[in-house]
Formats: structure tokens, C-alpha cells, sequence
């Protein structure tokens, strides 16, 4: 997942950049790419998987300082997938069942 393109136009204002994985995937890793890191004052100040609601890591946050740097988040999300119908796993025990008769 790819978060969005910003500027890092200011030593002293950040700029924030967000990955956000589907519902209900985990960010297993994450990071930035940058156009190229310009001469003057460039601190990344966060670069960590972020759980904006607290219960679980699925939004990776970078947040950096720069003058004219051109910036966007990755993400690499574990995939949780999810049912979806209910009792779904019955249908898969069903399927096995069938496969080794």
C-alpha cells in the first residue's frame, strides 16, 4: 500500500505521509521513497507502523522536516483474510471432508 505524495517544504513545519492497510491487515514493514534528499535540513522525525485507534497496527506513518523534498509511505500488509459469508469455515471443513472420502 502507498501512501500519498507530499513536499517537505519547511524546516520547522512536518509533513505527514500515511500507508493505510485494508481492513483488518497488519503492517508487517514499512518505509518512504523520496525524489532525492536536497541539501539543506532533512530529519525524518517518525518512521514506525502506527495504531491511530490503538488496538492494532495497520497504518504505517512517516512524518519528516526538509526543504523540498518530495516524499510517499509504503506498507507491506499482512493480508487477514477475512470471511466472506457466514459460516464460511463450515464451508471449508465441508470441502475437506469431501476431498478425503
Amino acid at each position: 500500500m502507498f501512501g500519498e505524495f507530499v513536499t517537505a517544504s519547511s524546516s520547522t513545519n512536518p509533513v505527514t505521509s500515511i500507508a493505510i492497510c485494508d481492513d483488518g491487515d497488519i503492517v508487517i514493514e514499512g518505509g518512504y521513497q523520496t525524489n532525492a534528499f536536497n541539501t539543506g535540513i532533512n530529519n525524518v522525525l517518525i518512521n514506525a507502523p502506527f495504531a491511530p485507534d490503538g488496538d492494532r497496527d495497520e497504518t504505517y506513518l512517516v512524518r519528516m522536516l526538509g526543504e523540498g523534498n518530495t516524499y510517499r509511505t509504503h506498507a507491506y500488509c499482512f493480508d487477514n483474510l477475512q470471511p466472506t459469508f457466514p459460516n464460511s469455515h463450515l464451508f471449508f471443513i465441508f470441502l475437506f471432508l469431501l476431498y478425503i472420502n
